[in-house]
């Protein structure tokens, strides 16, 4: 896969396939909980060997209300990484998994959510495109 192609596939394989499924989003400052954030986790791009072939490491960001007390927004966590996991695991591509955080408090306009990171790994070929013809 082209690494310019990597965030609209994994957005597709999360893609809601019914109206409790979360919203895929990339990087915002307004959000509606819960949902999925995609984004690049560092080291962005690490060499396989010789060539323009990579490992590329994507994060997965799950995002839950947070509630005045935790247990109810790590409980609605832990179901939307189960959900996340599935979806990746149920792709055709190989989306190896590094690690997964624990939920964490994280902010967005002000507003507090609970947060967990899923960190990914493919590979990626990182290819010039071609000039479009004149």
């Amino acid at each position: 896969m082209n690494l310019t192609d990597v965030l609209d596939h994994v957005a597709q394989v999360l893609a809601p396939a019914a109206d409790s499924d979360p919203s895929v989003l990339g990087t915002s400052d307004a959000l509606a909980a819960p949902c999925l954030m995609l984004g690049w986790s560092d080291p962005w791009l690490e060499p396989m060997g010789p060539g323009c072939t990579y490992f590329a490491r994507l994060l997965v960001r799950g995002v839950v209300a947070r509630a005045p007390e935790p247990g109810p927004g790590v409980e609605s966590m832990a179901g939307l990484m189960c959900y996340a996991l599935s979806k990746l695991d149920a792709d055709t591509e190989s989306w190896p998994v590094l690690d997964v955080t624990a939920p964490r408090e994280f902010e967005v306009g002000g507003v507090p959510y609970l947060d967990a990171r899923i960190t990914v790994r493919t590979a990626v070929t990182v290819e010039v495109p071609a000039p479009a013809p004149a």
